[in-house]
């Protein structure tokens, strides 16, 4: 049987020139563990809390995800496509609804076409199109009888990703939206 004076790890003298009366002792260890664990813990006491511990952890993970917390979904292409028509629609109803009855002025364009982009693009995530994200893009400006070109390019899956566009012209002023909607997979 062992005895307390055996479960405690060695310990050895260091070999220096100093005097006998100021050598340091250095523990060494055999078959023990000195770490957070304390200082008579074994090897093999720290692999299995180890152990337990990562088994613990994955039963908690299996409950969250039975509860559906976190049920891991591997899916490479969206359960549905956003509806173009149903896109351009709401864009419509926003955007004549925002604009009627409204005139052209710097300050209002720039604060018009935040809150049209915002409006839009809350609208767009009530329709509730999983892994979409949306860019919405509004330009506002004075109608002059001038021209205007957009132009823009994206990279992108042409499968499931697209853009949807709406211009008009009311009281002196013109609106492009753009849309653009991508799958995140």
């Amino acid at each position: 049987m062992a005895t307390s004076s055996s479960l405690r790890p060695h310990t050895t003298q260091l070999a220096s020139v100093s005097p006998v009366s100021e050598r340091k002792e250095q523990p060494v260890l055999l078959g023990r563990v000195s770490s957070e664990f304390g200082p008579n813990a074994s090897i093999f006491g720290v692999l299995a809390s180890r152990r337990f511990g990562k088994k613990l952890r994955s039963r908690a993970y299996e409950r969250r995800r039975l509860n559906g917390q976190l049920a891991p979904n591997y899916r490479t292409e969206p359960a549905a496509i956003p509806n173009q028509t149903t896109i351009y629609e709401l864009m419509r109803r926003v955007v004549d609804g925002q604009l009627q009855g409204k005139s052209y002025t710097a300050a209002r364009g720039r604060l018009l076409s935040v809150s049209l982009s915002d409006e839009i693009k809350t609208k767009l995530k009530e329709l509730n199109y999983p892994r979409y994200k949306y860019i919405v893009m509004a330009t506002i400006g004075e109608n002059k009888d001038g021209g205007i070109k957009s132009v823009s390019r994206c990279l992108w899956n042409t499968d499931y990703d697209n853009t949807v566009s709406y211009t008009t012209q009311v009281n002196g002023l013109f609106c492009i939206v753009n849309v653009y909607y991508m799958y995140t997979d």
